[in-house]
């Protein structure tokens, strides 16, 4: 059982709720107080007179170190099979380190004869207090931290952390001009003579993605002897067609004949204006947007976003860093349509962009 805590244990490193410089500290300072007293609080004379004390000393102080730090690095977390083995070895290894203690206890006050006859089971007992003693002091210490720093333990102390949370949104934003232009179509001159009516037909198509601003006006221009002008215009789509009559002047009758002063023109006209429009495509970096976080709170943060009118957002530049319980060093990553969602470095944050939704979402990772 206690193999398969381990590997089970070693398995969940990467849950470590204690940085590494934490870990670290924790290991030298725990071990070097270990080997300190050992060597400054020197054993009764029935042990340190031993031939072998001083590489007996040397064992302990290796042996100390080998196992404070495999607690510190595989066992220092707050995943479940971590706790229940540091609290195992706290309550075991003290327990038996405390017997071993008064196995040496009751050797060193024994009588001169019986002492000498058991200088080596009272220097292999003075090994066992030491190393076992060390090994469940030390144990204890990261249970303690392990267990409050466990956010699924509802009697963890943990402390709330506040994060600051910087969003930089950048995209394209369309912009649209429109101009009024005038248009004027000709049928092209209409020649006729006295009393002759002709037909005309005046056409404009208007350019693509243009559209007429009003019902457009149509009539007959640069007329000459004409009589009785009539046009209609109407509009079919993306055509203006003017339609008109025109009628020659009459004879002049004389007393034997018939006079025509002369033959007549004209043109029939259609006019008026469309309006067209344009689409401009520049690239645009709102204003920074700031928004908070807390694990105090269990519902994520949420930052609106623009509409599509408003920008086509391209990316989003994210910076996140805590600022209680202690100022920490920002950390950054970048959304794009891509890749909407990812976690930050530290494995504490995940931010997601609902492109559907239009909105940032920040929730913190809890273990």
């Amino acid at each position: 059982m206690a193999v398969e805590a381990l590997s089970a244990a070693s398995s969940a490193v990467s849950a470590i709720p204690l940085g590494g410089i934490s870990r670290l500290a924790g290991i030298v300072l725990t071990t070097g107080v270990s080997i300190y007293l050992l060597v400054a609080k020197k054993p009764p004379p029935s042990i340190s007179d031993h031939p072998l004390y001083p590489h007996t000393r040397n064992l302990i102080g290796v042996l100390v170190a080998v196992f404070l730090a495999l607690t510190w690095v595989f066992l220092g977390n707050s995943a479940p099979v971590s706790v229940v083995t540091l609290a195992a070895i706290a309550v075991v290894a003290t327990a038996l380190g405390f017997s071993a203690f008064f196995s040496v206890a009751n050797l060193v006050t024994a009588p001169a004869d019986e002492i000498r006859r058991q200088r080596t089971r009272l220097l292999r007992a003075y090994v066992v207090y030491y190393v076992l003693i060390s090994w469940g002091l030390t144990a204890a210490v990261v249970f303690i931290l392990a267990w409050s720093s466990n956010s699924a333990n509802p009697e963890a102390v943990a402390k709330p952390v506040t994060y600051r949370i910087i969003s930089a949104v950048s995209g394209q934003a369309s912009s649209t001009s429109e101009t009024v232009v005038p248009f004027r179509a000709t049928s092209g001159q209409v020649n006729f003579g006295c009393e002759e009516t002709k037909s005309a037909v005046a056409t404009f198509t208007l350019p693509a993605g243009a559209s007429f601003v009003a019902l457009p006006t149509t009539k007959w221009d640069n007329l000459s002897n004409s009589s009785s002008p009539r046009a209609t215009v109407t509009t079919n789509g993306n055509q203006a067609v003017a339609t008109g009559t025109i009628r020659g002047i009459d004879y002049q009758n004389l007393v034997f004949a018939r006079n025509c002063p002369g033959g007549g023109h004209g043109e029939l006209i259609v006019e008026g204006n469309y309006r067209t429009s344009a689409t401009a495509v520049t690239p645009r970096n709102l204003p920074q947007i700031t928004s908070s976080l807390s694990t105090a709170n269990p519902a994520p943060a949420r930052v609106t976003l623009p509409t599509t009118q408003e920008l086509n957002i391209t990316a989003i530049r994210i910076s996140v860093s805590e600022l209680e319980p202690t100022p920490g060093e920002p950390e950054t990553l970048e959304l794009t349509a891509q890749a909407p969602s990812a976690t930050f470095r530290s494995g504490k944050i995940r931010a997601t962009w609902d492109i559907q939704n239009r909105e940032l979402v920040f929730g913190p990772i809890r273990r």
